[in-house]
């Protein structure tokens, strides 16, 4: 039998909601074994309350503006907020001891965290002589415009190689490799596991606000939960009155477009499209949303990491309208449209009269099909249990 281990998730979200949608499903996972603890000190994130859950820890909540980094429940100055954060952060180590210490990213992005990052791995490795640490990367990762200035490689492989005992891709390799958004990759002298995508699971227990009228209308859903800077649900809406007046769409069928985190569903609703005929519904960013998407007959979103695993989960037809300014999104759409899984437009160029288009012809296409490794979640778990199990020490720092 597995031993209960001590597990310590930090996970920090600046912009969009993906980092710690996907650290919350690891951590859930690692639930149903052993003691988890979840580092929460970004926005908000509405998450199912089914099964066993991680236990929170709360740090002052921060986010990345157009400033740089600031602070969302406080009027401190963010070095105040930082400080705070770092000392409930050390803290919260000394009480834990983890055996294991998962982080989020770093150092592959997030070295405006550094400050606290370093210092919570260093505290670990002192109260914690046998501590695993482990580095958790989504499946394209290239540095992006807030990474560190300077060299770059040479950083992340001094980190990587100073503080780290293995790094978790969480990709299937068929689908994207390190390698291709990391060319440095073999320079990596830790072990690196691929752990297949974290895909959040139905679940028949999860609470779901989809009444029964819904499920029958043939739903569309529109997501853009992360930044809710594209603007894409008030194109979608425009789109859906094209359709509805040419007689593309029957009068069952509803369009239902989810806020972001940071949008206001009311600046949805007050559309002029939104409310025009019934057809088409607003809700809020939701748990369930993976019911949504699994009820649909056709998923708009942006390319973000959840969203596809979502896609990918549900096997829904899909339209991507990734923005071009995020270092992941792009890629990740193209690749699924090479694969047949996806239609793509540009997020920037993409118009009402085009979408409504590729609508039309996804709603008459067939469902994709794919065998894609889906089960990060849980392979991250036996990844991190057989890591807990070795006496393996760091390399020594390049």
């Amino acid at each position: 039998m597995t031993r209960r281990l001590r597990c310590l998730l930090y996970c920090q979200h600046l912009s969009g909601a993906g980092h710690y949608v996907r650290t919350f499903e690891i951590a859930r996972a690692l639930a149903e074994a052993h003691e988890v603890h979840l580092i929460d000190g970004g926005r908000p994130v509405p998450r199912s309350s089914t099964g066993l859950l991680p236990r929170l820890i709360p740090l002052p909540r921060i986010a990345r503006g157009p400033g740089g980094l600031g602070a969302l429940d406080s009027t401190h100055p963010i070095r105040a907020v930082l400080d705070e954060r770092l000392a409930l952060l050390l803290a919260a180590v000394d009480e834990i001891r983890p055996e294991i210490l998962l982080v989020e990213h770093f150092p592959f992005s997030k070295w405006e965290l550094a400050g606290e990052i370093v210092p919570m791995i260093e505290r670990a490795r002192s109260v914690s002589a046998n501590v695993k640490i482990c580095c958790s990367l989504r499946d394209i990762a290239p540095p992006t415009r807030f990474d560190v200035a300077g060299d770059y490689r040479a950083r992340v492989l001094e980190a990587l190689h100073s503080c780290f005992h293995a790094l978790l891709v969480h990709s299937d390799p068929r689908l994207f490799r390190l390698e291709e958004h990391v060319p440095w990759a073999d320079s990596i002298r830790i072990p690196i596991r691929y752990t297949g995508y974290v895909s959040e699971k139905p679940n028949s227990a999860q609470d779901v606000s989809i009444g029964d009228d819904e499920l029958s209308s043939g739903l569309v859903i529109v997501s853009n939960a992360g930044t809710g800077r594209s603007g894409l649900g008030a194109i979608a809406m425009r789109a859906w009155q094209l359709l509805r007046s040419s007689g593309d769409v029957s009068g069952v069928r509803r369009l239902v477009v989810f806020g972001s985190l940071s949008a206001q569903v009311a600046e949805l609703a007050a559309e002029p499209t939104s409310a025009a005929d019934g057809s088409i519904l607003v809700r809020e960013f939701a748990a369930d949303f993976l019911s949504w998407m699994q009820h649909a007959d056709l998923s708009i979103s942006q390319a973000g990491y959840n969203t596809c695993a979502n896609v990918l989960e549900t096997r829904v037809r899909a339209i991507l309208a990734p923005e071009a300014e995020t270092s992941d999104q792009p890629a990740r759409a193209r690749r699924l449209a090479e694969r047949g899984l996806a239609q793509v437009f540009d997020a920037g160029t993409i118009t009402a009269e085009r979408l409504a288009a590729a609508i039309r012809a996804a709603l008459a296409g067939p469902k994709p099909i794919h065998d894609y490794d889906l089960d990060g979640a849980f392979q991250t778990g036996q990844i991190l249990e057989q890591l807990a199990s070795e006496d393996r020490r760091l390399a020594e720092p390049i």
